[in-house]
């Protein structure tokens, strides 16, 4: 019958210490992510170019916070919304 050994080898305390930090970061990496603020206009239009009907240039429309787009050369609202309808 084999002895134990008394002691753990240190390579092996080695290695295990190193899964144990990889551990560790892999877990704050994911708490932080978790903490992140989410932009809620995230993911939605916020500007185009077009030519505007009123000015009849080539524009930059931008998108408001209720969807409407104005044309940033003479402030007129286009004649169509983006986002839901409620």
């Amino acid at each position: 019958m084999a002895k134990m050994p008394r002691k753990l080898p240190s390579s092996y305390i080695r290695k295990l210490n190193e899964q144990r930090e990889v551990e560790r970061t892999i877990e704050v990496k994911r708490v932080e992510k978790k903490q992140e603020p989410k932009d809620p206009d995230s993911g939605k239009l916020k500007g185009f170019t077009m030519i505007c009907q009123t000015c009849g240039t080539r524009a930059k429309f931008t998108v408001d916070t209720h969807g409407y787009a104005t044309c940033t050369n003479c402030r007129a609202i286009a004649n169509f919304r983006f986002g839901h309808l409620a």
